[in-house]
């Protein structure tokens, strides 16, 4: 019966080849729904993001080729997309701070600061100077398990199923791997690495730079530079954004080489992968300061 009154009418049949219709058509173009925006401030936090989205969230970062971690400035283009965002992931105030104003006058429900979750979070070598007025390291995503933290509140902003970034399995692969290093020193660029020396039970490193990436006083530098002489680390670790000169000096009084490390994964791609991409590029940097 109810077959008949449809090939009786006429509006019904027009109705269902118009579902088809869009049905067909949506399929064919390969539309998805929109998937929620994350805006981190630096790119080290876009990583963690990216790894725990598993791709169910798109993920972009304000920090420029050109910037620094600390150096990330609020331009017209980091406003627009700030405002599209449906979560935002910065450090802490003291870290990103050029941009306190801008979020001091937003919105911050959508807003997740790592230094307000439950981390661990080691002091910093030889203080902080400048704006920069905590004396803890606030480069937390050396360390897998901080790393981690981030990774499983964003799932759980979001509701997604929390993902481990990296398994115990690898991080005691790591941990063997590293053994080896343990008395060794390094000098290195800026003051950034307690959270990766003390997840691995490393020796801190000597740092020409404060924690912020700012120099030193001349005082500070000399004291730097005799503690060099006396302990003989095995190479002088610089970071690609930062200027070379306080370390080229120092390599060539010490008679020791300069290495690359990057703590910011600037070569590293957005993807389910990325923590585990940028941390095992992150310790082979490191183990070549001892090759």
């Amino acid at each position: 019966m109810l077959l008949d009154v449809f090939k009786k009418n006429y509006f019904l049949r027009a109705l269902l080849f118009l579902c088809l219709s869009l049905n067909y058509a949506y399929h064919a173009s390969g539309e998805e729904p929109k998937k929620p925006l994350i805006v981190t401030t630096i790119k080290p936090l876009s990583i963690i993001a990216a790894a725990a989205v598993q791709g169910k969230a798109r993920v972009e970062y304000l920090q420029s080729g050109a910037q620094t971690t600390h150096d990330v400035y609020l331009a017209p283009s980091s406003i627009r997309i700030l405002s599209s965002a449906d979560l935002v992931i910065r450090v802490s105030p003291d870290f990103e701070n050029h941009l306190n104003k801008y979020f001091e006058s937003s919105d911050q429900s959508d807003l997740i600061t790592a230094a307000d979750l439950n981390m661990k979070w080691p002091m910093t070598r030889q203080g902080a100077k400048s704006f920069h007025t905590h004396t803890h390291d606030l480069h937390f995503w050396l360390d897998p398990d901080n790393a981690s933290v981030l990774a499983t509140e964003i799932s759980e902003r979001l509701n997604l199923d929390a993902v481990a970034l990296m398994s115990e399995g690898q991080k005691s692969i790591y941990r063997k791997r590293l053994t080896k290093y343990r008395e060794r020193l390094s000098l290195a660029q800026h003051d950034a690495y307690s959270h990766f020396t003390n997840a691995f039970e490393l020796r801190p490193f000597l740092t020409i730079r404060d924690s912020a990436g700012q120099t030193r006083g001349v005082a500070s530098h000399y004291k730097i530079r005799e503690k060099a002489k006396l302990d003989s680390p095995a190479c002088i670790l610089v970071e690609p954004n930062y200027h070379k000169k306080e370390a080229t000096i120092l390599s060539a009084e010490l008679g020791v080489p300069i290495r690359m490390i990057d703590p910011e994964g600037r070569s590293v791609e957005l993807g389910p992968n990325a923590y585990t991409d940028f941390f095992k590029a992150f310790v082979m940097q490191y183990e070549s300061c001892f090759s």
